[in-house]
């Protein structure tokens, strides 16, 4: 039987609206001033993180292997519906605590916090992008995650992306061709991707199926 994993995330949101909220809305509450302790709080972020990923697992297997249709809608939706419960609670907590660190939370943490803002509308992500760029600098949010990030962000604004992360994919018929978003710096994208902590362009191209002549000829 499948279990419905709305309910204790509704639960925990029920929480921290009820215990975490700061007299003052620029002042972070810390964690040992009220009745929620760290191992309940590493617990909620686990479940925001392992309930983001999984029903984006299941997105992917029917898209590969049934493409679009009335399976995936339905995920879709339910992805849509995750990601907003999501992001209520991950909203709450950073309002009372600030960026989770991993020393204290998890290693799960700030990658909790990370995908669901990087998975939430244009505006959210700019709201939280100054958090994420010092989260990404201080060692809790890798530096190939936050590239992808800022890609994302930098498509939602209208501009070219800067290390070559952010690929589209359409079926056509049997197959689905994929091609990479616009560069802004090709000539020098490998330097920046190195410098962040990414392989070559080339190598991820050809990983995902992509067949560009500038950067992975055939």
């Amino acid at each position: 039987m499948k279990i419905n994993k709305t309910i204790p995330s509704l639960i925990a949101l029920l929480i921290l609206n009820t215990l975490c909220t700061a007299p003052d809305p620029h002042t972070k509450v810390k964690v040992n001033e009220i009745r929620v302790d760290t191992d309940s709080l590493k617990m909620l972020l686990e479940e925001v993180y392992a309930n983001d990923q999984e029903v984006r697992q299941r997105y992917m297997q029917v898209r590969n292997s049934q493409g679009q249709g009335p399976a995936l809608n339905k995920l879709n939706t339910e992805m849509m519906q995750v990601d907003s419960l999501n992001l209520s609670i991950v909203e709450n907590f950073l309002s009372c605590y600030g960026f989770p660190s991993s020393g204290q939370f998890g290693e799960n943490a700030p990658k909790s916090i990370f995908y669901v803002v990087q998975h939430s509308p244009l505006e959210t992500q700019l709201k939280h992008y100054d958090m994420l760029k010092k989260a990404m600098q201080s060692g809790d949010v890798p530096g190939r995650a936050f590239a992808m990030f800022e890609d994302r962000v930098r498509m939602g604004l209208g501009q070219a992306q800067m290390y070559g992360t952010q690929i589209s994919c359409k079926r056509v018929g049997d197959e689905m061709p994929c091609s990479l978003h616009e560069l802004a710096l090709p000539e020098v994208v490998d330097s920046l991707r190195a410098a962040i902590g990414l392989g070559p362009l080339a190598e991820y191209l050809d990983k995902m199926g992509v067949n560009d002549a500038r950067f992975n000829p055939k």
